[in-house]
């Protein structure tokens, strides 16, 4: 080859690359999608509280495995589990010193942990250190108030938020 054609070779390729570089996402746009902004479509209405009052009728096993499956709670807990198309419920609010059962019923491992992936730094602490096996789970207590979205470590794009009021 001349010195002519690996010139242009070469700029074909930085043109090429540059390119590659300019259409792909960015890690603004990663730590964005993890962060994002107070008006989070993670605030939709899967949200659950803890305030929300019982009836004082009792129910039957069934009818209190139908309220876990439907709002997160089971008899007081709350229980957020990691199915095939995401976390169920995506978002919960608890009190500080309450514990949030984290169960895998998806047919992969799961690894629920704080944000920023993938170093778990916003709250360390918040991070079981390992992929929860299929049917495994995990509890966690919050001690700390504060808004802690998190991620499956093993899928970070798989995402929820846990509102702790004081």
């Amino acid at each position: 080859m001349t010195s002519k054609n690996v010139l242009i070779a070469i700029i074909v390729l930085v043109i090429l690359g540059g390119g590659v570089l300019y259409l792909s996402p960015t890690n603004d746009n990663q730590e964005e999608a993890m962060y994002g902004d107070e008006s989070s479509s993670l605030m939709g209405s899967d949200s659950l509280t803890n305030n929300e009052s019982n009836t004082g009728t009792q129910t039957s096993g069934e009818d209190r495995m139908q309220n876990m499956m439907d709002n997160g709670k089971a008899d007081g807990a709350v229980v957020i589990r990691r199915t095939a198309t995401g976390f169920e419920p995506s978002t919960v609010t608890i009190h500080q010193g309450e514990t949030v059962t984290f169960i895998n019923d998806s047919a992969k491992p799961d690894w629920p942990a704080s944000n920023v992936h993938p170093t778990h730094q916003i709250y360390s602490e918040f991070d079981p250190k390992r992929p929860l096996a299929p049917g495994e789970s995990w509890p966690f207590t919050f001690t700390k108030v504060g808004e802690w979205k998190f991620h499956d470590h093993l899928q970070a794009n798989v995402t929820g938020l846990i509102v702790v009021t004081p």
